[in-house]
């Protein structure tokens, strides 16, 4: 898991010198093009003035090589946004097209989530059956016990030492069946844990771009004509922040941030880290008005934030944000639906910051 930490990987910035060795053994390239390869990955890198770590190093070389067709489609369509091609965005991308698990992964996972489900099913219903099997035979022998003859008798004590017997071993597996049961249940939230993590963002704990696009297949496979509203969301002057007090502190003004930002709205909506400081607010079912006054509310709640330097106890500055809000109209493309709220956020930003912009459909 990258997220959090590819700020603080610049200590493993590629060696230039052996950077055309490592692609070369790494894609099988011939010298001579893993070294024209590399001339235009630095440049690649320097243009957008991202460090050469190893994600980062490893999406350039996928995209410049033109080895890796949706990674470079998605990189186009960001250039061709107002969002930025940050460490963030190439880590998303080393997520979702490099390092993604294989499709027979996947499946594992599924069936093995399915096989954990079944066999706690299974043992339940086991145990169920055996216990009733003995509570059955009790009643069978207390009543044969009322006949009062000897050969009854004699015939109840075999059924007793039997049952005692029954009993017995019936308790021991019961203990293996609610230990396996027990391990069951353990897995399954470990592999239920497993698929989770591909969906949110390590750091924050906010959902990534690959949960947000499952989601609103989900919302409009459920009702196409949906209504859904959303909030862009940019903290102002971050890189300065970040480069007065390091990007740890960085990364604690940012889960804050976005601790605070989804206490505004609970399970109604999906809350999204889309960049480096950047988050994103899909609110199904919710009108534009309503959408403008929930940004309101998170923007004032944002400045009321204080945060103190746990080393020198000094007030840090205070942490604003700009936000933009749009809607989604039925059928349209959706990275111009999102294009909206972002351009609402360029306008906040254009004018004074720590405000909130609408931009309504035309």
């Amino acid at each position: 898991m990258f997220s959090g930490k590819l700020r603080r990987m610049s200590a493993l910035i590629i060696n230039p010198e052996r950077s055309h060795e490592v692609a070369s053994m790494k894609y099988h390239d011939s010298m001579d093009k893993a070294n024209d390869i590399l001339a235009k990955v630095t440049q690649f890198l320097t243009k957008l003035a991202l460090p050469a770590t190893p994600v980062n190093y490893a999406v350039a070389y996928e995209h410049i090589s033109g080895r890796n067709t949706p990674l470079s489609q998605a990189i186009r369509q960001r250039e061709k946004s107002t969002l930025t091609l940050d460490s963030f965005f190439f880590e998303e991308l080393y997520n979702e097209w490099i390092a993604k698990p294989h499709p027979a992964t996947e499946n594992v996972l599924e069936g093995f989530g399915e096989m954990l489900t079944d066999i706690g099913n299974s043992t339940q219903k086991a145990n169920q059956s055996v216990n009733q099997y003995i509570e059955q035979l009790d009643q069978g022998l207390l009543a044969l016990d009322e006949l009062g003859n000897e050969t009854t008798k004699e015939v109840i004590a075999q059924l007793i030492n039997a049952t005692y017997e029954i009993k017995s071993s019936q308790q021991q597996l019961q203990d293996q069946i609610l230990e396996v049961s027990a391990q069951a249940v353990g897995l399954k939230q470990d592999v239920d844990d497993m698929k989770s993590e591909r969906l949110l963002d390590n750091l924050t704990g906010m959902h990534n771009r690959k949960s947000m696009h499952e989601s609103v297949d989900i919302w409009l496979t459920e009702k196409p004509e949906r209504q859904i509203a959303a909030i862009a969301i940019d903290i102002d002057h971050f890189d300065h922040f970040n480069e007065n007090y390091g990007f740890m502190i960085g990364d604690v003004v940012l889960t804050k941030v976005a601790k605070k930002i989804q206490t505004y709205i609970r399970e109604s909506g999906l809350p999204v880290r889309t960049g480096g400081e950047e988050f994103l607010l899909l609110l199904p079912d919710v009108e534009l008005d309503i959408a403008k006054e929930i940004a309101e509310q998170i923007r004032k709640g944002i400045e009321k934030i204080r945060f103190v330097s746990s080393r020198s106890k000094r007030t840090l500055p205070k942490v604003t944000i700009s936000a933009g809000v749009s809607s989604y109209r039925t059928h349209e493309d959706w990275e111009q639906f999102i294009g909206r709220a972002n351009n609402g956020v360029e306008k906040a930003k254009q004018t004074g910051r720590n405000k909130v912009v609408t931009v309504k459909n035309h």
